[in-house]
């Protein structure tokens, strides 16, 4: 995704109780864990980077994976390479 802006920090849906309901249960499959992660619905075409999915984990946001860690973006550098020649 190519984010332009830092942007706001994602806002949570409210999750009702029958929405909560509704997940599946985890089971005792271990192998097949990896399966069940919900990843975030995000647009694509969403340009601000604290609201994008995180690439190595799409079940969280860019912003999740930073104050997880205990972090703050207070700006960023988009690059881009291009190969053609002119």
């Amino acid at each position: 995704m190519r984010p332009e802006v830092l942007g706001e920090k994602p806002t949570l849906p409210n999750t009702s109780e029958s929405e909560k309901k509704q997940l599946p249960q985890e089971e005792s499959d271990e192998l097949n864990a990896f399966e069940q992660v919900k990843t975030t619905e995000i647009d694509a075409e969403e340009t601000g980077l604290l609201r994008q999915a995180f690439m190595l984990n799409p079940s969280q946001t860019i912003y999740d994976y930073v104050t997880s860690h205990e972090a703050e973006l207070v700006d960023f550098v988009r690059c881009e390479l291009d190969k053609n020649e002119n």
